[in-house]
């Protein structure tokens, strides 16, 4: 299975996705961690932060 790395993804101008391949980088950020199922069914750890008018989603894909 392919393992989801590192990724930043731009969702118009008040969303940043940033996938993170590393769990003990992801785990470093200090805010608490919601597990949510994809739409394809995939395990995904989320941490968000919100600045100003901007939301920051920082993403951990579980792996089989």
């Amino acid at each position: 299975m392919n393992t989801p790395g590192d990724f930043v993804g731009v969702a118009g101008p008040k969303a940043i996705y940033i996938g993170m391949g590393d769990k003990s980088e992801f785990d470093q950020i200090n805010r608490p961690a919601t597990k949510i199922t994809s739409d394809a069914g995939k395990e995904v750890s989320v941490k968000t932060v919100e600045q100003e008018d901007v939301t920051v989603i920082f993403q951990f894909w579980h792996v089989d």
